[in-house]
């Protein structure tokens, strides 16, 4: 199950954060890949049980899936944060708004 997660920032670390996360899915990706690695010298040298290696190809997969999922998040939150620099009276109105019909939600 995936859970929508939020939570505020300095606009001017948006870079930083963002550069921080990018850094952690290269890791993630690195660790993929040598995993790859591993697996296809199994399969070379015959060393491995079908359902292990379909299951270490899921897993792989798995894995790329959510790498996948976090480029698209950082995708949109480097698009917000190019429209929070073009157009900031714009982005404090519709915070402004937010927070008004959170409050009337409440109520």
């Amino acid at each position: 199950m995936k859970v929508k997660i939020s939570y505020n920032i300095e606009l001017d670390d948006v870079p930083e954060h963002i550069s921080e996360l990018l850094n952690n899915i290269g890791t993630r990706l690195e660790a993929v890949a040598q995993a790859t690695s591993n697996t296809a010298i199994k399969v070379k040298s015959k060393q491995f049980p079908a359902s292990a290696l379909l299951g270490t190809l899921g897993g792989l997969r798995e894995e790329l899936e959510k790498i996948d999922t976090l480029f698209a998040d950082f995708g949109a939150i480097l698009a917000g944060y190019e429209q929070a620099l073009l157009a900031p009276e714009a982005l404090i109105e519709q915070q402004e708004a937010a927070a008004n019909a959170e409050s009337t939600d409440e109520e």
